[in-house]
């Protein structure tokens, strides 16, 4: 079964990698209008999160048995939100980075 990562494009970061935590462990990096894809043969509940320096996403959870998607972006998607840039770095750093699932039909 297949995960896969799609990174959206956004204001900020656009050069820089996230890094893509599963399971506590560092699997590799996303950038901008990447997509990163792993295959799993287990059935195993495993955790994703993505980081970037002290901000992170929130974890999401996902089964090994099934093809799933997810979608992240930072939260800095317009002009005006880069004024709010700080605030969520220092306040919201655990979501500094949306990630959003959605599992394959």
């Amino acid at each position: 079964f297949m995960l896969t990562i799609y990174r959206e494009t956004g204001l900020s970061d656009k050069t820089r990698g996230f890094n893509i935590i599963i399971d506590g462990k560092k699997v590799g990096k996303i950038k901008e209008g990447e997509t990163f894809c792993l295959q799993f043969n287990d059935q195993n509940n495993h955790t994703l999160q993505l980081k970037i320096d002290w901000c992170s996403s929130i974890v999401q959870e996902f089964n090994g048995n099934e093809d799933v998607c997810f979608y992240c972006k930072t939260c800095i998607q317009t002009k005006i939100q880069i004024f709010l840039s700080l605030f969520y770095i220092f306040f919201k750093a655990a979501s500094y980075i949306e990630l959003s699932k959605k599992v394959k039909s």
